[in-house]
Order: C-alpha cells, then structure tokens, then sequence
C-alpha cells in the first residue's frame, strides 16, 4: 500500500512536470532529482525490456508520452527546444537567449549547450549535434558562435582609432593600452596563435586591419611616394580621397616628435629615412637649403661650432636641419655641392 501511494505520488509529479514542459524527460538536476531518478528507473532494460511494471502502471505512462529509450527521449527533448527557439526567433528576430535573466533561462541553457556541441564537433570531438540538427539549426538563423560585448566594445573603439590616426597600428604607448593589446592578439592569428573565426576576419578587415604592420607601413609609404608623383608635393591634406594617408601622415610626424623628445616611438632609423628622402617635412619652420646654410654660418660666427643644441630657439628647426644633414650625410645622400658647401661654414 505504501508503495504503491509513493509510485501515485511520483507519477502525479511527473503529470505536472509533463504539463509545464511538454515531455516527461526530467532532468537529474537538484531541484527534481528524485523524480529524475524515479524515471531513469522505469527506463533501465533487463534482458532488452523494460523493468517490471504492471500493465496497468504502463498504461498510465505511456499514456502520458512516456519514451521507455533514452535515445529517443533525449531526440524528443531536442525537437521541442527546436520548436520553443523557433518560437523565439519568431518574435524576437533572433536566436541569442539569456541564460540568465528573462523567462526563456532553460532555453538560454540550451542554446549555450548547441554551441558547445558545435564547438567539439569542430575540434574533432564526440559531439551529440549531428548535421542534420545543425542544418535546422541554421536554416532558422542560429549563430553558432557569437559575439561578446567585450569584442564588440574593443572592435568599436579600434574603428575610431582608425578614424582618428588613418590606421590600426595600436601602439603599446597609446593612452588606451588595453586597446594596444587586444589588437596585438589578434594580430596574432597569422602565427595560428588566436581563434578568430570568419565573421570576425571579415569585420577587422572591412576597417583596413593590417595582419602584418611592416607591410601595411612600407604600403602607405608607397602611397606618399605615389601621391607626391602625381601632386609635386607631400602635403597631404587629411580629408577626401586622401583622408586616410594624411591622417597616417599626421601619425608619422607625432611619432617622430616623440622620437625626439626621447620617448618610445614606432618610427625607427628606416622609417625615418623613407620618409625623409621622401621629402617630408616634421612641422618646423620651412627654409629653403640657402637660408638655412646662411643660418649656421651666422651661428658658427657666434659661437664657433656647428652643434646647434635642440635648446636653440634662434632659428626654429635650425637643431633638427643639422641632425638631418649629418644623418643624410652618413648615408651618402647629399650630393657633392652640397657637401662642399657645409665643409665651407666648417661642418
């Protein structure tokens, strides 16, 4: 008598389970796992049946849906999460369901298990999704990888980056390191060190991401060199067809004011002299060759020597001419008249 209360009272739990969920696959969860287990029993098969049972009692059972195969029920509790994210997409327009607030958590936890199945599948691993189920999935528009806020947020602060500098090149000194870092990993990807899947390549590469900064730097120098054939000049405005070179213009001679004042700079000796004999100017006052050479022989007839300190304010931009003349002439790159001519004012 007793027995049979306790199979009554277990069976009216699973009558109300049945009416909540729609099936009578009771997870082996805390909050339900008496019942779980009073099921898991009935479904255990000796000899290829099931385990006793009165005719009466399976009757009731599989009256109420009862799958006596766990294969089958675990099939039929897909299908209904399928129709319950179907639903879902229906009236929200997509498939990406909190698994922790709202009054969908259970089909939130469903969704993240699709995307870990998928995850092993593509990792080689045993996997309970299987191609028809992720055709399904698909066919309704699932994602099975997605976004994080954090990549989002990194992504959008990385375009206006771009904006403002006319590149992606973060440097670790920018103000915003986290930013420099986070560039830097997925950098990373043609070393098949970081997991970027497509979605994400497509997007980094929509704003002129450069997986390689060395070519995408010597790129832009070829396109000053380009720019300065066609125009006469390198003054490159930073608006119109020309936007992103000037802005990576204005970049380069920020990081060369770095380099003279000492600070970490990505503008090192070769990109230096590309630009230079390029015909870039770093923002000091425009003199012509003659104007200049007559302002250090003006300054050697004061002081003796041609070392100009940086701390001569004299002549703006007179200190770095000399730096210059001296780099230009350790590499061979003033002309014989020119040469003469510093050798002259005692060079």
């Amino acid at each position: 008598q007793q027995l049979a209360s306790r199979w009554n009272e277990r069976y009216t739990q699973l009558v109300a389970f049945k009416n909540v969920h729609g099936h009578c696959n009771v997870p082996l969860r805390k909050e339900r796992k008496e019942l779980g287990e009073w099921v898991k029993r009935y479904r255990k098969r000796q000899d290829g049946k099931p385990s006793r049972l009165d005719n009466e009692r399976k009757e009731r059972l599989e009256g109420l849906g009862f799958n006596w195969s766990p294969a089958a029920s675990a099939n039929v509790k897909w299908k209904l999460k399928f129709e319950e994210l179907a639903a879902f997409k229906k009236v929200h327009r997509h498939c990406d369901v909190s698994q922790t607030s709202g009054t969908d958590r259970s089909l939130g936890r469903w969704v993240t298990k699709q995307r870990n199945e998928h995850k092993k599948r593509v990792l080689g691993k045993l996997s309970a999704l299987d191609n028809s189920r992720i055709q399904k999935l698909r066919d309704i528009g699932f994602k099975f990888t997605v976004e994080s806020n954090a990549w989002r947020e990194k992504f959008a602060q990385l375009q206006s980056f771009k904006e403002t500098n006319g590149h992606t090149n973060v440097a670790r000194s920018f103000t915003n390191k986290s930013l420099a870092i986070w560039v830097d990993r997925y950098r990373k990807r043609d070393k098949g060190e970081s997991i970027l899947n497509d979605d994400r390549v497509r997007q980094l590469e929509s704003i002129g991401f450069a997986w390689n900064i060395r070519c995408d730097w010597s790129d832009r120098l070829e396109d000053l060199k380009e720019f300065k054939r066609v125009n006469g000049h390198v003054d490159v405005p930073k608006n119109g067809n020309y936007k992103v070179l000037g802005k990576w213009l204005s970049t380069q001679r920020l990081e060369y004011k770095k380099r003279q004042q000492g600070k970490p700079s990505t503008l090192d000796d070769d990109r230096w002299w590309g630009l230079e004999t390029s015909g870039v100017t770093w923002g000091f006052t425009k003199y012509t060759w003659n104007e200049q050479l007559e302002h250090l022989r003006l300054y050697k007839t004061e002081f003796n020597h041609c070392n100009v300190p940086q701390s001569y304010k004299e002549v703006k931009g007179l200190a770095q001419w000399v730096i210059t003349k001296l780099q230009e002439g350790k590499k061979s790159a003033l002309n014989d008249d020119r040469t003469r001519q510093l050798e002259e004012v005692g060079f």
